[in-house]
């Protein structure tokens, strides 16, 4: 029979799992912020940038 985790192991998983997730997005972000005009013309050069 298992026993249930610990509201701290949970409270720590999420806590875990948000700080990659906002870490991921961050790093997103930033990179579209850097080259975004040079994504969106590639796109528009290639008829892919009505997505946008």
């Amino acid at each position: 029979m298992k026993t249930p985790r610990s509201t701290f192991d949970r409270i720590l998983i999420g806590a875990i799992v948000a700080l990659v997730a906002s870490g991921a997005a961050t790093v997103a972000f930033a990179g579209w912020y850097r080259h975004g005009a040079d994504i969106f013309m590639t796109y528009a050069s290639t008829g892919l940038s009505w997505c946008f």
